[in-house]
């Protein structure tokens, strides 16, 4: 139930646009958050976000990018055997699904990686005939692929309200397998571009080029694709900011829906990291950010999460669902999930795993730190009344008494923000910028919190 002081500033005829409203009117402790703000419909709505998602990770890439830490093989010559086995988990875990509920719908799909479109198109079949039977409202993929309906053939992206997302390189697919993606009902695709300047490509160890690029996205249209999204990396090795800077004019002049864009994080177990590569200056990464936020938002996309931008409000419903602490199952070697137990991820190597299996091992107990992390990336927040209900019984204390216990300074950057009449807790775009030691401060008030209350109770 809300807040009787926030219904009371939602029904009172105050400027819905006004800022800096004190938060002794919501009954918040005294400077415990930097403003109140009412967010108009037009301004911020969340969309409706999805309760049944999944995850597949394919674990496969035909060569190694040199920035590059996940789960993968350059074995093709196991993806047979690896259908064998993720075919089979995924009917199992569908028809357990379906047990419990015959009703039962998934609302966003995603085919991550690796590199999915490393599969053939009879493979990517195999992989897509368990979830197809339930995908919700199949409207799309049903009108398209009846002759007769002329209007949905023109029109592919029909009026499909699940999210079908696949990962691409450009080396890997052509026409006809982009043709084949949309008729199959993929209706979402992820190009992993990282930069437009060939340089930079050699550099990194990508195998396409600039002009390969562009094709592939002048290839999606063609197949009917209305929601793409660009993957971009700055900060790389020989890349000055020059080369970032056309980078993400490129990407603007295409119109494209959605970008993911993020710094070079040099991971240990990548080639990188193994030849012990220094990252570039964090000023000129930091100013190179900034140049970055200012020119995608002046061509009008939304950065509503710390690495990602939108036009139309084209988010990737999949991520929103794992940021905001839905639960989404993850399938496959390598794959991440959440559910009612925490974060989960599949602990095995390729190899046992088409021996023996999934093998799921949970993150630990400090998953309500984690849908913090998550929420707090994006500008939609936390919902303070949901995580308040899912913790109490480990802080005994309302989220935003939590934050009033924060260094100062970092306690600026937070905001309450109304949203479809709900308190969510939210930080600024400046504080997005710098999560980490936002998150650090915080944890540390929320182990203290959790000693207080364990030495409390061990008192009693």
């Amino acid at each position: 139930m809300m807040n009787k002081n926030v219904q009371s500033f939602l029904d009172s005829e105050i400027n819905q646009n006004q800022e800096g409203f004190s938060t002794d009117d919501l009954g918040m402790p005294e400077n415990s958050v930097s403003s109140i703000r009412y967010a108009a419909a037009d301004e911020l709505k969340i969309i409706p976000i999805a309760h049944e998602n999944i995850y597949v990770h394919v674990p496969f890439c035909a060569h190694l990018c040199h920035y590059c830490a996940f789960e993968k093989s350059l074995n093709l010559s196991q993806i047979d055997p690896w259908l064998d086995q993720i075919v089979k988990d995924a009917n199992d875990f569908i028809e357990k699904k379906l047990e419990e509920n015959p009703d039962w719908k998934i609302e966003t799909l995603y085919f991550g990686g690796g590199t999915p479109s490393v599969l053939n198109q009879e493979q990517l079949r195999r992989l897509s005939k368990p979830f197809l039977k339930v995908l919700s409202f199949r409207e799309d993929y049903e009108a398209r692929n009846e002759p007769s309906n002329k209007e949905q053939k023109q029109n592919p992206s029909g009026s499909a309200t699940y999210e079908w997302t696949i990962e691409v390189n450009p080396e890997t697919v052509d026409q006809a397998d982009l043709n084949f993606y949309r008729q199959s009902g993929i209706n979402r695709l992820s190009i992993g571009i990282q930069s437009f300047d060939d340089d930079v490509l050699k550099r990194i160890n990508r195998k396409h080029s600039s002009d390969q690029a562009l094709k592939v996205i002048e290839q999606a249209r063609k197949a009917g694709f209305e929601n793409i999204s660009c993957d971009l990396i700055f900060a790389l090795p020989g890349q000055d900011f020059e080369s970032v800077k056309h980078d993400v004019k490129t990407f603007i002049d295409l119109g494209i829906e959605h970008i993911s864009i993020y710094s070079l994080q040099i991971e240990e177990n990548s080639v990188f990291g193994k030849q012990n590569l220094k990252p570039v200056d964090s000023d000129l990464e930091a100013d190179e950010f900034e140049w970055i936020m200012a020119a995608l938002k002046e061509a009008g996309y939304e950065h509503y999460e710390i690495s990602s931008f939108a036009k139309n409000r084209k988010y990737s419903r999949h991520n929103l669902s794992v940021w905001m602490a839905q639960n989404y199952a993850g399938i496959g070697f390598g794959a991440c999930g959440r559910n009612s137990n925490g974060y989960y991820h599949h602990d095995n190597s390729l190899f046992t795993y088409l021996k023996e299996g999934p093998k799921i091992e949970y993150d630990g107990s400090d998953f309500y730190f984690t849908d913090l992390m998550l929420g707090l990336r994006t500008q939609f927040g936390v919902d303070i009344q949901q995580w308040n209900q899912n913790y109490s019984s480990l802080f005994g204390c309302l989220l935003p008494d939590l934050i009033f216990r924060m260094n100062e300074e970092n306690r600026s950057f937070f905001e309450i923000v109304i949203i479809d009449k709900k308190e969510r807790l939210c930080l600024n775009e400046k504080g997005r910028e710098i999560l980490n030691t936002i998150l650090f401060d915080l944890l540390e008030v929320m182990e203290s919190s959790l000693d207080a209350n364990r030495s409390e109770n061990g008192s009693k």
